[in-house]
């Protein structure tokens, strides 16, 4: 079973702060939210890293 993140889980976890992934959500840029509850919406770890994995493999080395 994927872990769910939630939003102060993923600024912790990415060191971008809430409008930074906000404004990626809204670029379409970011992955997709889960929501678990009438008010309540979470990120899919798994997601989460692979995204991660993905934005490493599209930076140029230094």
């Amino acid at each position: 079973m994927t872990k769910i993140i939630r939003m102060n889980g993923l600024v912790n976890m990415l060191g971008i702060s809430r409008s930074s992934i906000i404004r990626l959500e809204a670029q379409g840029d970011f992955v997709p939210k889960i929501r678990i509850g009438a008010r309540a919406v979470g990120y899919s770890e798994e997601a989460i890293n692979e995204w991660l994995t993905k934005r490493q493999s599209e930076m140029p080395n230094k």
